[in-house]
């Protein structure tokens, strides 16, 4: 991070001198990648922005098979400003990176996915983690029976939210929630 005084603009551009400069947050604060479906309206954005502000690696915009709705291009866009405005919120120094759309099949092939974890009524609550952590939250029609067959295969684990179905963006607040406790003490 650097603190600038900025002195004078000369076509377009500012000049100015660094007075002091500090490396904060090397790594994301919450080793964490989250799943998140395209929800109506701009309910998404609110465990978008709650990923952002507890300063998660990144987020996926994945197509399930369930899904109501597919992630467009103008929708990607608007949750990479929403990133930004959550970083700014924060006080963080790291921006959450959005990735995707994508399918689920493409987001598990991803090399440093880290252990899987998928929201899921069948799972037992969530223990201790060990990062990196990859928290699918499904769309609210739940995973497709395909689905939770290929997340079997990947040796993905389930966890349950508790006895009371939640809506996707609730959900996903509360599995960062539990995340954040298990990894990092907080909350």
């Amino acid at each position: 991070m650097y603190r600038v005084k900025l002195a004078t603009r000369q076509k377009g551009c500012w000049i100015g001198e660094i007075l002091d400069k500090r490396l904060v947050e090397a790594q994301a604060p919450l080793p964490v990648s989250l799943a998140l479906p395209c929800l109506r309206g701009d309910r998404w954005e609110t465990a978008l922005e709650t990923a952002c502000e507890l300063g998660v690696r990144e987020v996926w915009l994945v197509d399930f098979a369930q899904s109501a709705l597919r992630w467009s291009k103008s929708r990607r866009e608007r949750a990479e400003r929403k990133a930004i405005e959550a970083l700014k919120q924060s006080g963080g120094s790291r921006l959450t990176l959005i990735q995707g759309p994508c399918s689920l099949e493409e987001l598990v092939a991803q090399p440093d996915a880290g252990e899987i974890w998928a929201a899921h009524a069948s799972g037992d609550p969530l223990p201790d983690l060990r990062a990196p952590v990859l928290l699918l939250i499904g769309p609210e029609a739940g995973f497709a029976e395909a689905e939770i067959k290929f997340l079997n295969r990947k040796h993905a684990r389930f966890f349950t939210l508790g006895s009371r179905r939640l809506r996707t963006e609730i959900a996903a607040t509360v599995a960062l929630a539990q995340a954040a406790s298990r990894l990092t003490g907080i909350g």
